[in-house]
């Protein structure tokens, strides 16, 4: 092809910058024939030449790309959410083994033309998924679009508190690409577009990466199913006979540290000082809603406690769970975009975006905040804690999704501990195991916290993946029910 006749001729030219020049082009096509409407397969077939080109470049500039060349070109990072599919990664580091053994060049895993190469070869290992049907992808993003308000809506008007002001939405269906769709923001008054790559909170799924990170420890024996709360956290309602297995699922009987006037105070003011020795204090006040083992109901007590356990039983090096969960769960499983923000950093992770929360009262009092929207981009984490404050997108959940009800991070004993399920008590059809939900035919975990609600699931009979992240709304605002719309046309499509 004409375009790769004109690289050819670059690469031959011995000036620096015009290999500089060369990686910036190729990696502006790249990124610019992901947004093409060609096939995948047309796109890596060009793809192709251009890692041949690149090969034959980086051998050229070896004994000429220094290192501050190189760290000048590494925030280039195309938006592509298949980079993120674990065996599209396998496929990727194999040929990008090969790669750079053929090279010899330790510094160009940070260069533009390096991360060019990778999504190149990431492309081609994708090169024979079809997309999902035109009509259906059309059919998604209707029925997405419908939890954004209408943009004629007043933002006085109650009617837009039960919608959502924006979405992330990622698709996996056996067979097919998956189908990524982000749209609306996190603000009632206008901002930035969520992009499928923005970070958002996702809440409660939290929970099942703090429930792996606690099984993990048991798997290392610095903890045991059977170890007692008062054992860590003494002083709790029925803490010498509430066990680690009683926290995970949701069978403690511990009385709920968000009710009463939290969720009031943590509106009003969502950055204020607060720690996990607030929320022990909250629960040791409380008392006992059965005796442990005897039910299951959710409470996010639970899950804050064993954030607390985890960090007890750790020990150093770790200086906080928050650390050790980040090193031990969400590195190892190749989760690139997940945070676990620090008790008490308010700022938003790079790359994140904060939400606002619809606070509506029949009957305004002086106790209350105002009815209408609040800011809530900023909030102190140990608010949720290990319960719900975890930062991450709709396709590191779906990798996470993988990671979870495949038990990759745990041996096959606590694997099969998980997955143990008990019903909820009063809760027709739902079921809760270690840190992981199932119901209906899906197996996963919903999430919600101030600003944010979250729906991550596997259909357990059909392999299809599904992750929903909804900004904005109050309680009222259920983006489930749009989850199971985009099911319901997956199903139809009989695919």
């Amino acid at each position: 092809p004409r375009c790769c006749a004109q690289r050819t001729r670059r690469i031959r030219s011995d000036e620096d910058e015009d290999i500089v020049a060369l990686a910036r082009i190729l990696a502006r096509d790249i990124q610019r024939r992901t947004l093409d409407a060609r096939p995948h397969a047309a796109i890596a077939r060009d793809l192709q030449d251009d890692l041949c080109l690149i090969r034959c470049a980086i051998r050229r500039c070896a004994s000429i790309f220094d290192v501050p060349t190189l760290l000048s070109l590494r925030g280039f990072r195309p938006p592509h959410p298949f980079e993120e599919r674990p065996e599209a990664r396998l496929r990727v580091e194999s040929c990008m083994q090969s790669f750079y053994r053929s090279i010899n060049l330790v510094g160009c895993r940070v260069a533009a033309v390096s991360a060019a190469s990778i999504f190149a070869c990431n492309t081609a290992a994708y090169a024979g998924d079809p997309q999902l049907p035109l009509a259906l992808q059309r059919q998604l993003t209707r029925i997405a679009n419908q939890m954004i308000a209408p943009v004629d809506l007043p933002i006085a008007s109650n009617d837009l508190s039960h919608h959502g002001l924006g979405y992330s939405v990622y698709l996996e269906v056996p067979g097919y690409a998956p189908f990524a769709l982000a749209g609306g923001t996190t603000n009632p008054n206008g901002g930035a577009t969520i992009a499928p790559s923005t970070l958002l909170r996702v809440g409660s799924v939290t929970k099942t990466m703090t429930a792996v990170g606690v099984l993990k420890l048991v798997d290392q024996g610095r903890l045991s199913l059977d170890d007692t709360l008062d054992e860590f956290v003494p002083g709790c309602p029925n803490g010498a006979t509430i066990t680690v297995r009683d926290l995970l699922g949701m069978s403690s009987g511990l009385p709920e540290y968000t009710d009463g006037d939290f969720v009031v105070a943590w509106i009003a003011e969502p950055t204020a000082p607060y720690t996990i020795e607030d929320t022990i204090a909250r629960i040791q006040a409380g008392k006992p809603m059965f005796e442990p083992g005897a039910e299951v109901v959710y409470t996010n007590s639970n899950y804050a406690l064993l954030g607390e356990i985890i960090e007890i039983a750790a020990g150093a090096p770790w200086a906080s769970w928050e650390q050790w969960l980040t090193a031990q769960v969400i590195v190892p499983a190749g989760l690139t975009s997940t945070v676990i923000p620090e008790g008490q950093d308010i700022a938003l992770p790079a790359g994140a975006q904060g939400g606002w929360y619809y606070f509506d009262l029949d009957e305004p009092s002086k106790e209350w905040p105002a009815p209408g929207w609040h800011d809530v981009s900023l909030q102190t984490p140990a608010y949720p804690s290990a319960a719900g404050c975890a930062f991450s997108t709709a396709s590191d959940l779906a990798q996470w999704l993988d990671v979870l009800t495949t038990g990759a991070l745990l041996s096959p004993e606590m694997f099969a501990e998980q997955m143990t399920f008990r019903p909820f008590s009063g809760v027709e059809g739902s079921e809760y195991g270690l840190g992981i939900l199932r119901g209906g035919g899906l197996l996963g975990h919903s999430g919600e916290v101030l600003g944010s609600k979250s729906e991550m699931y596997l259909v357990s009979d059909l392999g299809v993946k599904i992750v929903v992240i909804a900004e904005g709304g109050d309680d009222d605002f259920q983006p489930s029910v749009y989850m199971g719309e985009m099911l319901g046309a997956v199903l139809r499509f009989k695919l």
